[in-house]
């Protein structure tokens, strides 16, 4: 059965929200507010007053993920018959809700189509709200759809809502930029640092309880922190001395190590000359992902993982070419020497090189047990570093479970991702409680430590490869059945304290408990939760168990975290990892609640890449709120002046006196395209209509866009076109093109920023190797060349963007005949009424074409039948002149 969710509808605003929403109500404008101040709230409170009339309107949600359309449902439903996610709905059920009106959720691309095709007419919609509208670019599905609905409908209301600012702050007047995409003059600004948001949340001094712990490192740590520092310095230097990239001017400031994305940062600046970038270059750009990654592990992970993930970046290495430019180029700096020995220090010291080389005696037991010798005859000394923060969450947690007072409700852990959530589940269960004074009773005498998790985990680590892991256990109660994916989804992880606080209770197995344990290796995916609960005096079963008794350990998930604080109502958070957004929801949920308030334990890694990461995400959010303040003052006034539909003035519609002296007069009707309707999740739609192209979406079997009745066009993207070859899709296609139309092309698109050439196009699929990067070049360009050799009429279209594209188009319709939508759809849906070898001989006769074609292979039986034929009788079929050309042909003496 589904779970009872917390009905979001209820809630109530705050001061700030209110404002927001009455300036939303006033006019149109594009809110840009900070994360974590309940974003979702106020859409939903603006379309349940949109629904107050007596007459429900019709309205579209567009951009909403999957969680918004739910979020939404739920917060509307109180009106539910007016609310409807069409996310995968048939035509005929969109076509019998539109004229019903109501709140409609659905993909951009689906609602463009219909538009196209005079489902719904843009005079019907009475507004569009627009979610996450920092992804509204120009050539988006969601400006696309706005332009649609704003040439048709000047009074229909236009709001957009993002939380996100920074997208906001890049590139040339980006703020300007997307009000125009969204056909919006004015934005509405809401950082945390508002004055009427700050009085909102500061007022209550209740919501202010956090407990601030800043956690040292170990000393270890902070050596190999540095180590990673200094490989990625390495690194980057190593590519600006690399002349041919031009990084001289790249900034760079060594402190800002773990900072910056600089692997994202380059690759960008690479990604138009990166067919000439050499491969040591490559590994190079390749490693600075790799480093950023092992310095957020660092802090994230214990000992053994780390030293594993280390290793294996170790063993790529050692098992890839022989040839030294390709191996990482930071492997051979002093630095990752340190980062070697200090990360294996932090697991064990070898005290004896030549025991440690023999782990021959190491067995796994039937049951899936590693049997290890003791350590210290394979010349092994575990040192097994814990991590600091873990001492931290355990004193926090037995603090908490000492407290003697009525205030009831669960503790919830908070971290970054489910592999976190599951380190801290299995540091906890398994965690050994010592007593350092004789007084048990005595909380602050409790130590924990994981000593023993460690060493399982060490033994692991020491197995050899040939040897099987133990799996990951999972206990089962009653016989119930288990599967190797999805144990209870949508739940957390969740323990029981007792009642003095010394002890987890957990999965520790004795010998009567073995027959219970089932074995399976669960690989757990970011939204998927397993439930450990078990009940201290139930050996069998479930029992209840009290709010204030459970445990529970969460990864953020954004906005899904406002629902999980309404729903578990908690009594005390520990945050593991530090998150700007998920402090205000804490605030938020404690100045709306009427429950006892939030108590917050909030622990980072002092002089850490955490504790700057952390700092640097606050100051980048308040520096964008400060750039958009700024270029909001600078914004020219907008005055109120009718959009004007694409190709209005264009010369196509008048009489052109360089035509024929002006005796051809152009149709007054724009030029037409026939579309793929599978094609309308590329931005070249857009900007096709930008240039006056009336789009007709169909469902074609040949070609995806039709300029004319004789010009057919199937693109290609440079990842589909090698994607055709491989599976020898792309004959087919241009068999199918060159058989109907007379001027048949393939059109291939490189992207935006991307390098225009051969090159680029044979080495996207390269690895760092130079060997199959080179047999890559030879494969593309000779199946090139097989493809014109085999269809001689095939044209190849090269294009360097989707821009270019939609200009192209529009120049290779000039003078022509516009596309008939009944034709193009037919075309290709006769192959299996006819004989395809006959079908292809009898079009290489001249005379006939496609559509004389159809005619005879429809009247004749054969071939033989139709060389038989007279004049006379071919005239009804081919036409005159056509029946002439094809008598004569057969008739002519050689």
């Amino acid at each position: 059965s589904t779970p009872h969710l917390y009905n979001p509808s209820m809630s109530r605003l705050l001061p700030f929200q209110n404002e927001i929403l009455d300036d939303l109500i006033e006019e149109d404008c594009l809110v840009i507010l900070a994360r974590g101040l309940g974003l979702l709230d106020i859409v939903s409170e603006f379309l349940r007053r949109a629904l107050s009339g007596e007459k429900p309107p019709l309205i579209f949600v567009l951009g909403a993920s999957a969680f918004d359309s739910e979020y939404l449902s739920l917060a509307l439903n109180t009106a539910a018959e007016y609310v409807k996610v069409l996310t995968a709905s048939s035509v005929d059920k969109r076509a019998s809700t539109y004229p019903n009106g109501g709140i409609l959720i659905l993909p951009s691309r689906v609602l463009e189509v219909d538009i196209l095709t005079k489902m719904v007419d843009p005079k019907w919609i009475s507004g569009m709200v627009v979610l996450h509208a920092e992804k509204v670019l120009a050539t988006s599905s969601d400006a696309f759809v706005l332009r649609l609905f704003r040439e048709e409908n000047q009074s229909g209301f236009i709001k957009a809502f993002s939380d996100s600012p920074e997208p906001f702050t890049t590139g040339f007047s980006p703020l300007s930029n997307i009000l125009k995409n969204l056909f919006l003059r004015r934005a509405s600004l809401w950082p945390r640092f508002h004055v009427s948001v700050a009085s909102s949340l500061e007022g209550n001094v209740a919501s202010q309880q956090v407990t601030e712990f800043n956690v040292p490192m170990t000393p270890l740590m902070q050596e190999i922190q540095m180590a990673l520092v200094d490989c990625i310095d390495f690194t980057i230097n190593g590519l600006r001395r690399d002349k041919n990239l031009s990084l001289e001017l790249f900034e760079y400031d060594k402190d800002e190590a773990f900072l910056r994305s600089f692997d994202t940062q380059i690759r960008m600046h690479l990604d138009p000359i990166w067919h000439t970038v050499s491969p040591k270059s490559k590994k190079m750009v390749q490693d600075l992902s790799n480093l950023q990654h092992l310095i957020e592990y660092l802090v994230n992970s214990d000992a053994i993982d780390f030293l594993q993930k280390l290793d294996m970046m170790l063993m790529e290495n050692s098992t890839g070419p022989s040839l030294t430019e390709t191996k990482s180029p930071w492997l051979y700096s002093e630095a990752a020497h340190i980062l070697i020995e200090k990360a294996r220090q932090r697991a064990f010291v070898i005290s004896n090189f030549e025991k440690y080389k023999d782990l021959s005696k190491l067995q796994v037991s039937p049951d899936g047990y590693i049997r290890l010798p003791k350590l210290d005859k394979l010349g092994i000394k575990p040192t097994l570093e814990e991590q600091p923060k873990w001492a931290a969450l355990a004193s926090i947690i037995d603090d908490i479970a000492s407290r003697n007072n009525t205030q009831q409700g669960p503790i919830l852990i908070m971290c970054n991702s489910v592999y976190e959530a599951d380190l801290i589940q299995s540091y906890l269960s398994s965690s050994e409680v010592e007593q350092d004074s004789k007084d048990s009773s005595d909380p602050t005498s409790i130590v924990r430590s994981a000593e023993k998790y460690l060493m399982n985990k060490l033994q692991e680590y020491l197995a050899p490869a040939r040897m099987v892991p133990r799996s990951k256990r999972r206990r089962v109660r009653g016989g119930a059945s288990v599967t190797t994916r999805n144990v209870i989804p949508n739940e957390v992880m969740s323990f029981t304290i007792d009642d003095s606080g010394a002890k987890l209770k957990d999965d520790t197995d004795s010998e009567d408990e073995k027959k219970e344990i089932i074995d399976l290796d669960v690989k757990l995916e970011d939204d998927d939760f397993v439930s450990l609960i078990e009940d201290p005096k139930e050996s069998e079963g479930f029992s209840f168990l009290g709010r204030d008794k459970l445990l529970i350990i969460r990864a953020y998930e954004g906005d899904s975290d406002d629902r999980l604080l309404r729903e578990l109502k908690p009594r005390y958070v520990v945050m593991l990892d530090p998150n700007p957004s998920f402090i205000r929801r804490i605030e938020m949920y404690n100045v709306k609640s009427r429950f006892e308030k939030i108590q917050t334990f909030f622990l980072y890694y002092g002089k850490s890449s955490e504790e700057q990461r952390f700092l640097a995400a606050v100051r980048r959010e308040k520096d964008c709120f400060t750039k958009l303040i700024n270029e909001k003052a600078a914004l020219p006034m907008v005055l109120d002046v009718r959009l004007q539909k694409p190709g209005e003035d264009d010369l196509l519609h008048k009489i052109n006196s360089r035509i024929a002296g002006g005796r051809l007069a152009a149709s007054k009707e724009p030029p037409k395209v026939i579309v793929d309707i599978r094609e309308f999740h590329v931005s070249l739609i857009s900007l096709m209509h930008a240039e006056g192209l009336t789009l007709v979406p169909c469902v074609l079997t040949v070609g995806d866009y039709i300029l004319s009745t004789n010009i057919g066009i199937e693109r290609k993207s440079v990842a589909d076109l090698i994607s055709s070859f491989k599976d020898g899709r792309l004959y087919g296609q241009a068999d199918q093109l060159c058989r109907y139309y007379d001027y048949p092309a393939l059109l291939i698109e490189f992207g935006r920023n991307k390098a225009f050439g051969l090159a680029p196009l044979e080495s996207i699929e390269s690895s760092a190797s130079s060997g199959k990067s080179i047999a890559n070049m030879g494969k593309i360009r000779s199946q090139l060349v097989l493809l014109t050799i085999n269809f001689p009429k095939l044209r190849l279209l090269w294009s360097p963007s989707s821009q270019y594209t939609a200009e192209l188009f529009k120049e290779l319709k000039r003078d022509r005949s516009e596309p008939d939508g009944a034709t193009a759809v037919a075309y290709g849906l006769d192959q299996a009424r006819f004989n395809q070898a006959a079908h292809a001989m009898l079009h290489n006769i001249p005379g006939v074409s496609y559509r004389n074609g159809l005619e005879v292979m429809s009247k004749v039986r054969s071939i033989r039948d139709f060389v038989m034929m007279d004049e006379k009788a071919m005239g009804p079929l081919l036409g005159v002149d056509s029946a002439k050309k094809t008598y004569q042909f057969f008739n002519h003496d050689s």
